[in-house]
């Protein structure tokens, strides 16, 4: 475990961290002017990709979560095969504070997210997005399964929630699984109720909320400079 990963996973213990997305220029170039904007930034390689990206990443000097999402669990490119999506985590591991794969493909990315960790030290978030309520928390208990067997470091649930019934179920789901679980719990819904989760769960002790640097990549993200507010507005 690198030195700037452990102080990471120190920090998530006591406090929720601010995760700044970036998927876009307009989102690096908003990082590179504002490096203290957030905790960590996500790069989603998915959204955005290239040396000349790669090399704006790592003028951030800032813990980066590295993630290529699959399509199927919201990435933008439904084109790429598995050994596709591999390689851009090794081409790119080296600028990896924590890998974020997706717990589905964890029997396959396995080999990039040993050596990755070997390396260069890097972190693992298991990540799990459930677009509908049916089926979600068998899909959810069986992403904590895969999350503690491969010893992740954080277990990531989002959930579509549009409606006030669709929220309360995922928040359950999310309390039933910390409760089962040693490992850090993020949560967020998605949607609607996308920024009211965010509240919600950071002041229930999750680790990271994400938020939006430019643009959003997805509806109920709030902008990264909000969350500080929004956190200390409700903290009594």
């Amino acid at each position: 475990m690198s030195t700037k990963l452990k102080t990471l996973l120190n920090q998530a213990e006591t406090e929720t961290l601010s995760a700044g997305v970036i998927g876009c220029k307009a989102d690096l170039q908003f990082a590179l002017s504002n490096r203290f904007s957030a905790d960590i930034f996500e790069w989603r390689v998915d959204h955005l990709m290239g040396a000349e990206v790669a090399a704006g990443i790592k003028k951030l000097r800032r813990p980066i979560i590295l993630t290529v999402r699959d399509y199927d669990e919201g990435g933008k490119d439904n084109s790429w095969d598995d050994s596709q999506r591999i390689d851009l985590f090794h081409r790119y591991a080296n600028l990896a504070t924590m890998l974020d794969v997706e717990a589905i493909n964890l029997s396959v990315t396995e080999p990039v997210i040993k050596a990755t960790r070997h390396r260069f030290g890097a972190g693992l978030i298991v990540s799990c997005h459930c677009f509908e309520m049916k089926g979600a928390l068998m899909k959810i208990d069986n992403a904590a399964l895969s999350c503690r067997n491969i010893r992740g470091d954080i277990l990531k649930l989002a959930c579509m929630a549009d409606t006030l019934d669709d929220l309360q179920k995922f928040t359950g789901y999310y309390v039933r699984t910390r409760r089962r679980n040693s490992f850090p719990v993020a949560a967020m819904a998605m949607g609607k109720f996308g920024k009211v989760s965010r509240i919600m769960f950071g002041l229930n002790k999750t680790p990271l909320i994400y938020g939006f640097l430019a643009k959003p990549l997805v509806e109920g993200q709030p902008h990264v400079s909000e969350i500080p507010k929004l956190l200390a507005d409700y903290t009594v």
